[in-house]
């Protein structure tokens, strides 16, 4: 079938438009929201006990089905997170970021599993491709945004530390974790969004 219209997404090129105050627009904005979750006191505590929560709850892989290859498969995936750098914890907390930034980007980063003595060492010697990391792209680097013809978005580009270059990252390649995505918009809008203005006057 034809598609007849779009969402409607504000943008340039590039550049989403969706955000009406201009305080809050682009890097400048992520900042701010970065401000007010690590310097506001109920803003930071709400935010942290809501993570603390999540993480206090547990999580666990489930079967697809009760086929040998379904169980395989689910203990496969099981042991890549368990192989992957850093607490999975933490990795955890890079995704719940979204909520104060209105999204969260995580690459995959992929290695051999070729065990300690590989070239990025690993709990496993299958030879099988494994996660190495859910990498965070930091929200404040993300400068503009690819979409399709559709309207749909494909690609984040980034421009980060050291080197400040400019770098296309396929959301294809990415987990892209969005906090009320009206209109397809990639950015997602911060759960703090409306606390903006009273914060913005107390301070």
């Amino acid at each position: 079938p034809v598609t007849i219209g779009t969402s409607g997404l504000n943008r340039s090129g590039t550049y989403l438009n969706e955000e009406w105050d201009k305080r809050l627009i682009g890097s400048k904005g992520v900042q701010i929201l970065r401000e007010m979750s690590e310097a506001s006191s109920p803003l930071g505590a709400a935010l942290n006990l809501w993570v603390a929560m999540v993480l206090a709850t547990g999580w666990r892989l489930d079967d697809a089905d009760e086929s040998p290859e379904a169980k395989e498969m689910t203990a496969f995936v099981q042991s890549c997170i368990d192989d992957m750098e850093g607490a999975f914890s933490d990795t955890l907390s890079d995704i719940f970021s979204y909520r104060p930034f209105g999204f969260s980007l995580l690459q995959h980063v992929y290695k051999f599993r070729q065990g300690p003595g590989g070239k990025v060492a690993s709990k496993y010697d299958d030879g099988r491709i494994g996660w190495r990391s859910w990498s965070l792209r930091a929200q404040e680097t993300i400068q503009e945004w690819e979409f399709d013809d559709e309207d749909r978005a494909i690609a984040a580009f980034q421009i980060a530390p050291p080197k400040y270059q400019r770098v296309r990252i396929p959301l294809d390649a990415c987990l892209h974790f969005v906090v009320r995505g009206r209109k397809g918009n990639p950015a997602g809008i911060s759960v703090m969004r409306n606390s903006f203005e009273p914060w913005y006057y107390f301070k």
